[in-house]
């Protein structure tokens, strides 16, 4: 089993934002991630399959102002996985996406992201457990926490007119 659960962030306007963290951004989150990935498919057909599971976020299903780098990289493994899972759906090989939204580490610290209102994010433990626990159940798509889920409906089923809205709004 690969965990493929790197990733890291930098809040601001993109005008503003230091490029030189950016490229990292899209080297550790999408670059490290696909080469991983290549790498390990290659040593699982060789042997009897595995599964390999990439963290993107809640984000990645929606526009982001000021996060725009790190959402679009998040955007890209969720749709890399899904496009990997249908390819080798007919092989030993799995492949699972899991999508946390805001969790408790030092991420937005890291990300030089202002502190929120609700300061607290999911328990990483719990997010974990939940995890393992859809795994072994075969999911594909984890979404951890009903809030979690609630915006996945909301942005992928909404149109954008409306999704922009509450966009704007945060």
């Amino acid at each position: 089993m690969l965990i493929n659960n790197a990733g890291i962030g930098l809040y601001g306007g993109f005008e503003k934002t230091d490029g030189a963290k950016e490229l990292k951004i899209l080297q550790t989150n999408i670059i490290a991630l696909t080469l991983l990935t290549k790498a390990m498919l290659k040593r699982m057909s060789e042997k009897d399959g595995g599964t390999i599971l990439n963290v993107s976020s809640t984000i990645a299903f929606r526009k982001s102002p000021n996060w725009s780098v790190y959402a679009a990289s998040k955007a890209f493994v969720l749709s890399f996985t899904h496009s990997l899972a249908i390819e080798f759906r007919k092989t030993p090989i799995k492949f699972a996406l899991l999508c946390p939204g805001r969790t408790d580490t030092e991420f937005d610290k890291n990300a030089e992201a202002p502190m929120r209102r609700n300061n607290k994010g999911d328990n990483p433990d719990i997010v974990a457990v939940y995890t393992i626990k859809k795994l072994q159940k075969g999911k594909t798509l984890i979404i951890p926490g009903i809030k979690n889920k609630i915006k996945y409906i909301i942005f992928k089923y909404l149109p954008d007119f409306i999704t922009d809205l509450v966009v704007k709004s945060l």
